[in-house]
C-alpha cells in the first residue's frame, strides 16, 4: 500500500512539472516574404524564440529524469517456478582410500570336506567317516595305526585304533592330586623320545577322547585314572594338559580303512 501511494505522488509531481515547463508549439515573431529584406534584429528574434523553446525542453527532460530516479523500488515479486535441473557435472577424481577398519570376528568352523584322492580314511560300520588313516611310530602306547580326527571345537588330534576299538593297550590320565581330581594331564612320552607332534595324541578311556595341548610341562603326578579306576602312583614327568574332550560313542565298530 505504501508503494502505491508513493507512485501516485510521483505521478502527480511529474504532471505538475510537465504543465509548468511545457511552453506549447514554438512561435517565431517574424515572418519573411520573398523579395523583401530581412532585418538582423528580426532574424535574431526568431532564433531567440527557437533557442528558448529548445532550452525549455531540455530543462523539462532533466526534471523528468530526476523525478524518475526518485521513484522508489517496488516490492519484490513472487519467486518464479524452479527451472529444470541442469546436466550432471563430470565426476571428480577419486579420493584417497580410507583407513582399513578393524578385522571382523572369525566365522564359524566349516564342515569337514571330503577326503582327497589317494587318501585313506577310516569309517565305522554305518559308513560314517571317523577320520584319516595314520601310521606313526611316534604314537606313545597307542600302537602304530591311528586315526586323525577333528573335534567339534575344530581341533585336530590322533588316537590309536584297531578294527574294534579306539585307544592303546593301556590308556591313562595323570593327575597332580592323590584322588584323580583337578586338571588332567596326558603323558608326553614317545617311542623315539622326541617332542610331541604338531597334532596332539589323545588318551581314550572308555568312549571319551581326552585331547591335550602340545606344550610340555614338568608335573609331579600323584595318581592315574584308567578305565579300571583311580590308582595312586607318584612320579614326575613331562605332561600335556588336557584342554577338551570328545565323545567317541557315536562311531560304531567294526572300523574299516578304504
Amino acid at each position: 500500500m505504501r508503494n502505491s501511494n508513493a507512485l501516485v505522488a510521483v505521478a502527480v509531481m511529474l504532471t505538475n512539472l510537465a504543465a509548468s515547463a511545457y511552453a506549447g508549439p514554438v512561435t517565431v515573431p517574424n515572418t519573411f516574404t520573398a523579395g523583401t529584406p530581412a532585418k538582423a534584429a528580426d532574424v535574431n528574434a526568431n532564433f531567440s524564440a527557437v533557442a528558448a523553446a529548445v532550452n525549455g525542453t531540455a530543462s523539462d527532460v532533466a526534471s523528468l529524469q530526476a523525478a524518475v530516479k526518485a521513484i522508489p523500488a517496488g516490492a519484490p515479486g513472487a519467486a518464479g517456478a524452479q527451472g529444470p535441473a541442469g546436466p550432471a557435472g563430470a565426476a571428480g577424481p577419486a579420493g584417497p582410500p580410507g583407513t582399513p577398519g578393524a578385522a571382523g570376528a572369525a566365522g564359524p568352523q566349516g564342515a569337514t570336506g571330503p577326503a582327497g584322492a589317494g587318501v585313506l580314511v577310516i569309517s565305522d560300520s554305518n559308513g560314517t567317516q571317523v577320520g584319516l588313516y595314520g601310521f606313526s611310530p611316534s604314537l606313545y602306547d597307542l600302537g602304530r595305526e591311528s586315526v586323525i580326527m577333528k573335534s567339534p571345537a575344530g581341533a585336530y588330534f590322533a588316537v590309536g585304533i584297531n578294527g574294534t576299538q579306539f585307544g592303546g593297550a593301556a590308556s591313562y590320565l595323570d593327575y597332580p592330586s592323590a584322588n584323580c581330581t583337578g586338571q588332567a594331564y596326558v603323558a608326553a612320552g614317545f617311542e623315539d623320545g622326541n617332542a610331541p607332534p604338531l597334532i596332539p595324541i589323545a588318551v581314550v578311556i572308555g568312549t571319551t577322547a581326552y585331547i591335550p595341548m602340545t606344550t610340555v610341562s614338568t608335573i609331579a603326578i600323584q595318581s592315574q585314572q584308567s578305565i579300571a579306576g583311580c590308582v595312586a602312583n607318584a612320579f614326575t614327568s613331562g605332561e600335556l594338559a588336557v584342554k577338551s574332550t570328545m565323545d567317541l560313542s557315536v562311531f560304531v565298530p567294526p572300523f574299516s580303512v578304504h
